[in-house]
């Protein structure tokens, strides 16, 4: 019986099933992006070539400030001064005001041209 034993023991290392239990329990199956990795085609080596194109570039301006002149029609006006007095209407001509405004920074977008080239 040991005779036996000894026989399966021995044919047991020689064929490695022992070594075979212990990938079979530390193999992973491959993952999703291994898979995408090996399905993918090779980088290229050669240079790609970029074409000009018109970029939207969003730039912060300054705008001082500026004063103008506005008309202010002219204009009747009706006041009273007490409780027994009458109202008393009086004209005031047209004028000229001077009106201002602050200085302040806006942001404007501009059409820019960036050149073709190429990328590595």
């Amino acid at each position: 019986m040991s005779q036996i034993i000894r026989t399966l023991l021995l044919l047991a290392t020689s064929l490695s099933f022992t070594t075979n239990v212990a990938v079979a329990e530390a193999y992973n199956p491959p993952s999703l992006s291994s898979a995408r990795r090996a399905c993918a085609p090779p980088a290229s080596t050669l240079p790609r070539y970029i074409p000009g194109h018109y970029k939207l570039v969003r730039e912060r301006v300054f705008i001082p400030g500026e004063s103008y002149r506005v008309f202010v029609n002219p204009r009747y006006e009706t006041k009273c001064f007490g409780p027994f007095r009458s109202p008393v209407t009086r004209y005031i001509p047209g004028r000229y005001v001077l009106k201002r405004e602050p200085a302040r920074y806006e942001y404007q977008y501009k059409r820019v041209w960036v050149p073709g080239r190429y990328s590595f």
